[in-house]
């Protein structure tokens, strides 16, 4: 699904980050990146992410490349085939955990219709997820693993085929980490989602079917 080829990788001040860097992440995969703070783990999520590119090398999703995309293309790729989940969960204060999740939806035009089955999506979800009751509150008053859950939902509503997960469980307590963990297993098992995440937790990067780790200090 995911083939990066001998990428690499630079920025001002820090150097190196990725030289003849490549990976093949297969469909319905799981894959942890591990590594300590500065090795690359985020400047890979965001490069599958097309948030950034590498200065030289090849990003083929589904054996096209990601690289030749124009912005628009890249805002369709990543609204149509990513769902991104990060360490803060980003929610928007003003709105209701239902409204945060239907967000993404609004990235392009829908019918009345297919909002109306996407609702219904995104309540099946929410069962799923544990957080139905939260549903019309505000980030403010639901805890951390609740809200984390919901961006988890909310990355999950446009069905994408990959989840980027960027140490999705650095905020969260060991208990709601270990919930958040095991659910991203069984929504893979479930969805046939493809998920790579990166991460310092051992214990999320041992959920993961397959591990990767990037020696690059700090």
């Amino acid at each position: 699904m995911i083939e990066i080829k001998k990428i690499t990788k630079s920025f001002h001040g820090r150097g190196a980050v990725f030289t003849d860097f490549s990976l093949t992440v297969d469909a319905n995969s799981m894959l942890a990146v591990t590594g300590p703070s500065g090795s690359g783990k985020t400047t890979l999520i965001n490069i599958i992410g097309s948030l950034d590119k590498p200065d030289k090398g090849e990003v083929l999703f589904n054996r096209r490349s990601i690289l030749t995309f124009t912005a628009d293309e890249s805002a369709s790729y990543r609204n149509r085939n990513i769902g991104f989940v990060f360490q803060e969960h980003l929610l928007m204060p003003h709105l209701t955990i239902i409204e945060n999740i239907m967000l993404p939806l609004f990235a392009n035009k829908i019918t009345d219709e297919v909002y109306a089955e996407k609702v219904k999506y995104a309540d099946r979800l929410m069962k799923r997820v544990g957080i139905e009751r939260i549903s019309d509150k505000y980030p403010a008053v639901v805890s951390g693993g609740e809200a984390q859950r919901a961006s988890l939902v909310r990355a999950l509503i446009n069905k994408p085929a990959i989840l980027l997960a960027d140490e999705p469980t650095g905020s969260l307590d060991a208990k709601n980490a270990d919930i958040l963990g095991n659910l991203m297993v069984e929504l893979n098992k479930e969805m046939g989602l493809t998920i790579i995440t990166a991460t310092h937790s051992p214990a999320l990067a041992d959920k993961m079917g397959r591990k990767i780790h990037l020696d690059r200090e700090a």
